[in-house]
């Protein structure tokens, strides 16, 4: 016995299922290209953080009673809306404001962050004042005041000039930026 195949034949669709069909497999794509976005999103998110805890766990010597490490908590989610520059700054802004009596970022001993990090914004042929930034957003009087207060002199170093790239705030030590922000938010006076 010789089967035959049977062709099933569909009925024409009509075009208002036609139309809804092809409105659907739209709707489609479109959730898909977001998932994507929001995807790409928290994975940027994701690698400034770590990028970001593993420049505070680097110590240059580990006797330096400085350099101490920032315990990390889960308050950089309420900036999940911001762009990567504005997450970064808010990040390194957040660790300067919850110093505990001991622990200083170990960031701010890097006096050249702005070079560093130039991948961030504008390029690194014109980078940004990075640490002018971090510290135009930091609100904390009494971490600012362990800054200035500092005996070290870690704090007074300036950055240098790298490859003839001038950066703004580039004659500004740590000191000088706490110092500012400081007198800024007026904590002499509170």
């Amino acid at each position: 016995m010789i089967k035959k195949q049977m062709r099933i034949i569909e009925p024409q669709k009509s075009w208002v299922e036609h139309t809804k069909c092809r409105i659907q497999m739209a709707r489609n794509r479109f959730f898909c290209k977001k998932v994507n976005i929001m995807r790409s999103k928290y994975v940027l998110t994701l690698f400034i953080v770590l990028t970001f805890l593993k420049s505070i766990g680097q110590s240059k010597n580990a006797n330096d009673s400085n350099s101490k490490k920032v315990v990390a908590d889960s308050s950089f989610l309420k900036h999940i809306s911001e762009s990567p520059l504005e997450l970064f700054v808010s990040i390194y802004a957040d660790s300067i404001d919850n110093m505990k009596t001991k622990g200083v970022p170990f960031f701010l001993n890097n006096t050249q962050l702005d070079y560093q990090y130039s991948q961030i914004g504008r390029g690194a042929d014109n980078p940004l004042p990075l640490r002018k930034m971090i510290f135009d957003k930091v609100k904390n009087c009494t971490a600012l005041r362990r800054i200035m207060e500092d005996s070290s002199g870690l704090y007074r170093k300036k950055p240098i000039m790298e490859d003839n790239i001038h950066v703004d705030y580039l004659n500004f030590s740590v000191f000088d930026l706490a110092a500012n922000r400081y007198s800024v938010l007026h904590c002499a006076l509170k």
